[in-house]
């Protein structure tokens, strides 16, 4: 099930730039994005569910690690963050004279905690409940979903942010 639904101009133009991330060769003009998209509360990616904000039944799986440029274009780094998901939406845009279908997550980053390596590199501190301040990186294909992830809460506010390994379904597991 999805729900229509309308992009505003402010939305338009960071999902732009998303597209610029995606197809960074393409030739891609702003007046041929389409405004309309359909919202979906979970997608389905290699027989593996994963959920948002939107559904609260599947709000235990809308926590996602992801591999996306958080800095901006001009110098690119690539961690593994953690974030929740909104919703999800397909949005249709031309690219070179062909229409292209992509899926994004709209997600909201949890904020850093000071000391993120406090237990090392494999287990890092982000704060539970509070995001950062919405920006160009909220729109992330779905590509991008590196897996889901686990909290291992510590206090009230902090939480230990661990990585569930993706199970990977094929028709030779029944």
């Amino acid at each position: 099930m999805y729900k229509l639904a309308a992009l505003d101009s402010e939305d338009i133009v960071i999902l732009m730039a998303s597209y610029r991330k995606m197809y960074p060769s393409s030739a891609l003009d702003i007046s041929h994005m389409g405004e309309i998209i359909k919202k979906y509360g979970y997608v389905t990616i290699l027989g593996e569910n994963f959920g948002s904000k939107l559904i609260h039944r599947k709000l235990k799986s809308s926590d996602i690690l992801v591999c996306w440029d958080t800095e901006g274009q001009n110098h690119p780094t690539f961690h593994l963050l953690p974030c929740r998901v909104d919703f999800y939406f397909s949005h249709t845009a031309l690219i070179e004279g062909k229409s292209i279908k992509n899926i994004f997550a709209n997600v909201s980053w949890y904020k850093e905690y000071s000391d993120r390596y406090k237990y090392g590199s494999a287990l890092q501190m982000f704060l539970s409940n509070r995001f950062e301040v919405q920006g160009f990186n909220c729109f992330i294909p779905v590509q991008k979903i590196h897996s889901r992830f686990s909290k291992g809460m510590s206090g009230n506010d902090l939480m230990c942010v661990c990585p569930i390994q993706r199970r990977v379904l094929s028709d030779n597991n029944h």
